[in-house]
């Protein structure tokens, strides 16, 4: 697993957990290293080690079992145990604790410059609030079971990253 640069900034990826089904599990135990070219941008990791369950694909369709068709989506699930920590990928601002019937618990982390992550899919026992400072690896809630829209999935959570509005693919 190697570092990855997306426009105008450089995600680390966490050995254990980002990288789709199809990575040798050697390569998934090797560590990364992170890096930016730009001064002030945010270097994020993987918010928990798993195997990506349904991948990020704005671009084209991708097939959902629970829905049993073809859909894009703005986000990667992270297959992982119920109750497995869910921490943040970078430092921020906790600017949202919803819950609606596709997404289930959903936090949502300002992190400055337009940047925005977003964790779903998770208890309802979270352990931050509107507000909160939180610090990169910082727990902020566990994995719930999946809602009935990501049930065909196994327990997961749903990750997104994005810059002024725009998700970009948390794996790059």
């Amino acid at each position: 697993i190697g570092l990855l640069l997306c426009g105008v900034m450089a995600f680390s990826m966490l050995a254990a957990g980002c990288s789709s089904n199809n990575t040798a599990p050697e390569e998934q135990q090797q560590n990364t290293q992170q890096a930016s070219i730009f001064e002030n941008e945010p270097l994020f990791v993987m918010p928990l080690a798993g195997n990506i369950v349904m991948d990020y694909s704005i671009d084209h369709a991708i097939y959902d079992a629970t829905l049993d068709q073809y859909r894009t989506n703005d986000h990667i699930s992270i297959g992982a145990k119920k109750g497995e920590s869910v921490k943040a990928s970078e430092d921020g601002t906790v600017e949202s604790v919803k819950t609606d019937d596709e997404r289930g618990i959903t936090v949502v982390l300002n992190h400055g410059n337009g940047w925005q992550t977003t964790y779903s899919q998770l208890q309802e026992d979270v352990v931050v609030k509107e507000g909160d400072k939180v610090k990169k690896g910082q727990e902020i809630g566990f994995v719930a079971e999946p809602t009935k829209y990501s049930v065909a999935l196994g327990e997961h959570m749903d990750f997104s990253i994005a810059k002024d509005g725009v998700t970009v693919d948390p794996k790059s």
